[in-house]
This record gives C-alpha cells, structure tokens and sequence, in this order.
C-alpha cells in the first residue's frame, strides 16, 4: 500500500502546478542532507565524494523540493554504480541569481539514445521497480526554480 500510494503521490507531482516556498539556503547543506538520506539504507557502499564547491552565495530555493531532487539523483548514481566508486559535486556561481550544480559518477555509462530520454516522465531503463517518475519529477522542480537540468 505504501509503494501504491507512493507512485500515486508521484503520478499527481508530475500532474500538478510546483508550489515554491523559496528562502536563502546553503547548497552543501542540501547536498549533504540528501548523501545521507540515500546512503542510510545502503550497506556495503564502497563509495568515495569529491567536492568542488565555488559557490559564493546561498541559494534561493524550496529546501524540501531541492533536496528531493539531489537525493533522487544521488539515488539513482549509487544504484547505477552498484553502490562502488565515486560521486562528486562542483558548484559554481552561474550569475548572480543562480548556482550551477554540476554532479557526476563513475562506474556507469550511459548511452546518448537512453540520456535524450532520461527526465521524460515515464520512462525507465533497468531499474528494478521503477516508475520512470523520478527524474521527472526532479526536471519539474528544478525548471520551477528557473533552472535547467540535463
């Protein structure tokens, strides 16, 4: 019932007008927060972060949304490295009104005809138990905050 009503809440998130509540928020904070509610559950993880951070200011965003974007990825990067190898963040300021977060990893590759494809909703490529809502979602959120994500 849980897993149902987790997919329904997903379903009615891409459906649905993003509500913003926007305040100054520490990047790395987020970026922190959201490692750790990915990596909670995780065990053996054999994973090394690297940071780059070279933002200069907070950035003016919903905190909750934000961080359910970042622990998706972040998710979705440890499940696609089978939980081996290395993340790593780099942050910079894009002008004055955004930061440009810039994640990677390793141990996984993939192919320009699934990456076209990857924040449409809907779509998954195997992921065990995936709705392909993710990452639509994620996409949502970020262009809510005037952003872009590729």
């Amino acid at each position: 019932i849980s897993s149902v009503n987790s997919m329904i809440a997903d379903i009615m998130e891409v459906g649905s007008k993003t509500n913003l509540t926007q305040e100054p928020t520490y990047i790395e904070t987020l970026i922190y927060q959201s490692l750790i509610d990915s990596m909670r559950y995780e065990d053996p993880l054999t994973i090394e972060i690297g940071y780059k951070l070279e933002h200069t200011s907070r950035a003016n965003v919903d905190a909750l949304k934000i961080s359910r974007v970042l622990t998706n990825l972040i998710a979705n990067a440890l499940q696609a490295m089978k939980y081996k190898g290395k993340l790593w963040f780099h942050t910079t300021d894009e002008n004055s009104e955004y930061i440009k977060v810039t994640f990677g990893n390793s141990n996984s590759f993939i192919p320009e005809g699934t990456r076209i494809h990857l924040f449409d909703a809907f779509f998954t490529k195997g992921k065990k138990n995936g709705t392909g809502l993710g990452l639509a979602i994620a996409k949502k959120i970020v262009e809510a905050h005037g952003g872009s994500i590729a």
